[in-house]
Formats: C-alpha cells, sequence, structure tokens
C-alpha cells in the first residue's frame, strides 16, 4: 500500500504534466467564477432587449382594437346626441300644433256665442250714453247705472272665455286695432287722423283681434 507521502507525490506530479493553459480552459478556473456574476446583469439587459419587441408586437393589436371600441363609442354618441335633438324638436313641434289646434277649436266654437253677447253688449252701451245725455234725473241716472252693471257683467262672462273688450287708449288712428267708421273732413293738419270719438268697443280673442274698435276720425283735407 502507499503511504501518504507516496500518494502526495503522485497527485503533485500529475499536476505537473498538464500544461498552463489547459488550467486556465478549466471551467472551475477561478478567475473565470469570479468574472461571472459581473456578467449576469449584461445577459439579462440583452435578453429583455430581445424580448421588448416581441411583447409590443403582441400588445399593439390590443391597443389598436382599444382605440376602434373608444372612436365607435365616440361615433354612436354623437349618433344618439343628434337623435335626441331631432327627436325634442319634433315633439316642441307637435305640441305646438296641438296647443295651437286645440286653441284655435275652442275659439271657433266660442266665437259664434261671443258674437251674440257682443250684440247685445253694444245695444245696452248705446241706452246707458243715451240715458247718460238725458236731464239730471233721478229715474235717468238710476236707468244709466242699471245699464252700466249690465255690461260689466258681460265684460266679465267673456273674459272667462278668453275673450276681452278693448278701447285704444291712444287719440291717434291705429289701422291695426280700429276701424274708421266715420270720417271728418279737417283744414288744422294737427287734427289729421285723430280720434274724434269712440263708437263701439273692440274685441280680441287673448293676442287675436276678433272685432275692432270703431271710431270716428280727422281727415286733413288742404283748402289749396
Amino acid at each position: 500500500m502507499l503511504d501518504q507521502n507516496s500518494a502526495s507525490d503522485i497527485f503533485n506530479l500529475e499536476e505537473n504534466k498538464l500544461p498552463h493553459a489547459e488550467l486556465e480552459k478549466s471551467p472551475l478556473n477561478p478567475e473565470k467564477l469570479k468574472s461571472m456574476p459581473q456578467n449576469v446583469p449584461n445577459i439579462e439587459q440583452n435578453i429583455q432587449q430581445e424580448e421588448t419587441p416581441n411583447n409590443f408586437n403582441l400588445i399593439q393589436p390590443i391597443i389598436d382594437n382599444i382605440h376602434q371600441a373608444i372612436a365607435q363609442l365616440q361615433k354612436d354618441f354623437e349618433v344618439k346626441v343628434k337623435y335626441d335633438e331631432s327627436k325634442e324638436r319634433t315633439i316642441n313641434a307637435l305640441h305646438k300644433e296641438l296647443q295651437d289646434y286645440r286653441e284655435d277649436m275652442v275659439f271657433k266654437i266660442l266665437r259664434p256665442l261671443i258674437m251674440d253677447i257682443t250684440s247685445i253688449y253694444d245695444h245696452l252701451q248705446l241706452l246707458t250714453k243715451k240715458y247718460g245725455n238725458l236731464s239730471e234725473s233721478n229715474s235717468a241716472n238710476s236707468i244709466a247705472s242699471e245699464l252700466t252693471s249690465f255690461t260689466e257683467e258681460i265684460e266679465e262672462i267673456v273674459s272667462r272665455y278668453g275673450f276681452k273688450f278693448y278701447q285704444n287708449d291712444s287719440e291717434t288712428y291705429d289701422r291695426s286695432k280700429q276701424k274708421a267708421q266715420k270720417i271728418i273732413n279737417t283744414d288744422d293738419s294737427t287734427l289729421d287722423k285723430q280720434i274724434v270719438e269712440h263708437l263701439r268697443m273692440g274685441l280680441q280673442y287673448q293676442e287675436r283681434i276678433v272685432r275692432p274698435e270703431t271710431v270716428s276720425v280727422y281727415r286733413y283735407v288742404s283748402n289749396q
């Protein structure tokens, strides 16, 4: 058997037989082992740089789909807004038409009745003026007062249905609200188109003139 010293000599002999270059190429070279941890981050970075384009190529279709979905939502939203605006305009137009039709029907139904009542009103006003212009007797004043109360009651009745008697406050003739029943010529230019007398009350339904007020009017006529 080999003693301990012989075994050590044999190991040293075998080690001396290996060239120095072969020892450096050995995978267990201590110098190479020291440098390996320093190369690991570079290797990881290279791997990430190689994988990044591949990951982007995978994500890009998803991003494109999201953009398309957002664009479609925007388009659908704009269409919905336009539809709602159009629907609202249509509803408002139909509502106005229905309201106008209803008001026109009410006016056509009530107009004959109100016109008959208006005739009575005119006669009562004429009688009121007639008795008011008589003597200061108690009987004449009493009759005029009773006739005035009748005319006021008629005014209240017609007002319940949207009708109203009116008399233009202006002393200048207004063709849109008045009708000249009597024309009185004058040579005074300052009196041209001035109201001489209010003969009969006008009648209107809301803002519509049903019957213009009748008046007598001055008309300027030059003497030259």
